[in-house]
């Protein structure tokens, strides 16, 4: 794991000008309660490749970026939530770049990384950014969905022992800061977590695919497994079966919701961490299967990875 010696002291104060770059649907979310929370003297740089989405960020204190690299040369906080790690490797050169072209390149500065990807591109980027001293990158992806970014009841989990900057960050978008240790150690909790939801998923569905084949009402099913053993956030909060829970994606279809191509791919960042730790993982490869063939499926791509369920039928 890297060693990084703070560029700046424990009292230091924020500075002012903060940034977010990517603004998909777990962006959006937390860039929108980040806004609505700065000081009204703060100024919010954004950048999206969708234009379209830094309109629905709104404010008197929004600056619409004409580029990544505008955003770290004028932010000192800067906070990224990008698809893979190809995108933030590209986005951090980028970053990187700038912050030496504009000559301030002291250390300074704070990169918070809420993507979810491999654990070496994490762990790289903060080498880097620590060695060209642009600043501290710290891994702090999250768990809880569209609805906790919505709703400013994320969890992150932070690659670093000191949460005393990134913490009055953090908590304009979350409920929970939970430090997991050294540098990667966020992105390292986020894919073991993510592995066990794939796979409770797929457990979730098959058991209410038993218990209507069994001939059991799966609303009254649904209410025992909440208060029983089998309780987990794929039954209480994601539940599987169409009519069982109003808030659900599978009252409306499975739209919204964590997507199947974003389960597949966690989980195969899961089973690649697996390996690189010499780690056998019994259940990965049948999950996997069976993530990759909802994928292909041009019915269940689009949608909620609770559609598994749905799928079961066919």
């Amino acid at each position: 794991m890297l060693t990084f010696k703070r560029a700046f002291s424990s009292g230091r104060p924020l500075l002012k000008n903060y940034g977010f770059i990517g603004l998909g649907r777990m962006g959006l979310n937390m860039a929108q309660n980040l806004q609505a929370k700065l000081d009204a003297s703060d100024k919010l740089y954004l950048y999206d490749v969708n234009e379209a989405a830094m309109d629905l960020v709104e404010g008197p204190n929004v600056v619409k970026a004409k580029n990544v690299g505008e955003v770290g040369s004028e932010c000192e906080n800067v906070i990224t939530m990008l698809p893979e790690g190809k995108h933030v490797r590209a986005v951090y050169d980028e970053l990187s770049q700038a912050v030496k072209t504009a000559g301030k390149n002291d250390g300074s500065k704070l990169f918070i990384d809420s993507s979810t990807i491999d654990v070496q591109t994490s762990l790289n980027t903060a080498r880097k950014l620590r060695e060209e001293n642009v600043g501290m990158f710290i891994d702090a992806p999250v768990s809880g969905g569209v609805v906790g970014a919505k709703n400013a009841t994320l969890c992150f989990m932070i690659g670093s022992n000191d949460l005393s900057r990134v913490k009055p960050i953090l908590e304009h978008m979350g409920a929970k800061l939970v430090s997991c240790g050294e540098p990667g150690a966020g992105i390292s909790a986020k894919l073991a977590n993510n592995y066990l939801l794939a796979l409770s998923n797929i457990a979730t569905a098959e058991s209410f695919q038993l218990a209507r084949k069994l001939g059991l009402d799966l609303n009254v099913y649904s209410q025992i497994v909440n208060t029983s053993s089998g309780r987990c956030w794929s039954s209480e909060v994601n539940t599987p079966a169409p009519g069982t829970n109003p808030n659900a994606p599978s009252a409306r279809d499975y739209e919204g919701g964590f997507g199947v191509a974003l389960m597949n791919k966690d989980l195969k960042l899961a089973q690649d961490a697996a390996k690189l730790s010499n780690l056998n993982l019994l259940l990965a490869d049948r999950a996997s299967e069976i993530y990759d063939q909802l994928e292909a499926d041009p019915n269940c791509k689009p949608k909620d990875m609770s559609v598994v369920y749905q799928w079961m039928d066919k």
